[in-house]
């Protein structure tokens, strides 16, 4: 009887450099799908939370006759509470506002000194449907804007990746001045429904804000990311609240004042009607010549030249202003 010749066990190794070159395209192939996959979520989640401000917005405007204004204040100091912190109760958070009893206390009282441990603490206090997954700046995050004097660093507000809508302008100057801005958040002065007379379904109401300052602005991140309660420390300064769309999306050169977004290419937006769009950072936005960010003493000319000019602005300016009387749309 013939005998078989001896066959060896196990792989080669040409064999197992094979089914390694084939695993590795095969994880190759499959990583940026579960990436694309795990930032689908993330953009879901972020149209949740606008959502859900955007209906908050919404129940309150039916509460109280009206939107809540940008910021407001009971005191002369510069710092004020901003719209965010006018919705807690109508997000389900009316014990948090209890505790910040805003329409009595002031930001800081009159010694400049925190209105007590509670009130810091709930400052302090991250709310998740203010913040974007996505998002590269965290609550701890030693860049996130302080709510105090900044010279000081002492406290950090709740961090926030959606700001109001300021409109075209962010004119600097006191709030009669800023009640000129002709978005739905402008100043201290509540805004209607019946004011947004381009239609709620082609106005924006809040959109995304980054918290990430582009390498090519020369900022700091400290510069950039919002917070849910208080504006900065001067009246006229609300980026930390609020954006205009005088500038384009994800615009390098103004970070801390363009709406921004850490999703690929777009960007976020609830609309006055509560639903929720998807821009696209290269969606049609010109200026035409008429400047975003003017002195007080220039306002009257600045709204002159921008209602010379509206019917050639860009379909974003449009889009973020509440009574252009032109008629645009996001394309969609």
């Amino acid at each position: 009887m013939s005998r078989r010749p001896h066959e060896p066990n196990g792989f080669t190794l040409v064999e197992l450099l094979v089914v390694i070159a084939i695993i590795g395209t095969l994880v190759g192939l499959l990583l940026p799908a579960v990436q694309a996959a795990r930032e689908a979520a993330r953009m879901s989640s972020c149209t949740n939370n606008l959502k859900q401000l955007a209906l908050g917005l919404h129940n309150h405007h039916d509460a109280r006759g009206a939107l809540p204004g940008a910021v407001f204040a009971n005191t002369n100091d510069g710092q004020r509470w901003s719209w965010g912190v006018s919705l807690l109760p109508y997000v389900e958070n009316q014990a948090l506002y209890n505790t910040l009893r805003p329409r009595s206390n002031g930001v800081w009282n009159a010694s400049r000194n925190y209105l007590g441990a509670s009130v810091k603490a709930a400052m302090e206090t991250p709310l998740s449907f203010f913040v974007c997954p996505s998002g590269r700046v965290t609550q701890n995050d030693p860049y996130t804007q302080v709510f105090y004097d900044a010279a000081t660093g002492l406290g950090k507000a709740g961090l926030s990746n959606y700001a109001g809508n300021q409109g075209f302008f962010r004119i600097w100057g006191d709030m009669t001045v800023m009640a000129k801005e002709n978005g739905p958040f402008h100043g201290d002065q509540p805004a209607k429904f019946k004011d947004i007379t381009d239609g709620l379904s082609k106005t924006f109401l809040l959109g995304e804000v980054s918290g990430v300052a582009s390498p090519a602005s020369g900022k700091k991140d400290a510069d950039v990311p919002g917070n849910w309660c208080c504006s900065e420390n001067l009246p006229w300064n609300l980026r930390q609240v609020c954006r205009a769309v005088g500038v384009k999306i994800n615009d390098p050169t103004a970070p801390d004042y363009s709406f921004s977004s850490s999703h690929p290419g777009v960007c976020l937006f609830a609309m006055a009607d509560g639903a929720v769009r998807v821009l696209s950072e290269n969606v049609d936005s010109n200026t035409q010549g008429v400047g975003y960010s003017q002195s007080s003493g220039s306002a009257t000319t600045q709204l002159q030249n921008f209602d010379t000019k509206k019917a050639t602005m860009g379909v974003y300016q449009l889009l973020g202003v509440m009574n252009d009387g032109v008629q645009s749309s996001t394309g969609e």
